[in-house]
């Protein structure tokens, strides 16, 4: 996301997903845990309490087991 996360950040694209298809969600520059739901519309993402100084964008890293499965 370009903007700082003030709030939970949903991404409509990966709802297809299951639970069992995210090995792990990370913020790049973040060593803190990134607590994530899987819901019908979509992955939510809990930014970090304290946000990593960047200059312009905050990237998530997300695993998948199968990233063939992808839609």
């Amino acid at each position: 996301t370009l903007d700082r996360p003030e709030k939970d950040v949903k991404v409509e694209s990966l709802r297809s997903l299951e639970n069992t298809d995210i090995v792990s969600v990370e913020m790049l520059g973040s060593t803190e845990s990134i607590e994530w739901r899987l819901e019908e519309d979509g992955l939510f993402l809990t930014p970090p309490g304290e946000l990593p100084d960047v200059g312009f964008a905050f990237v998530f890293k997300i695993r998948l087991r199968n990233p063939t499965r992808l839609p």
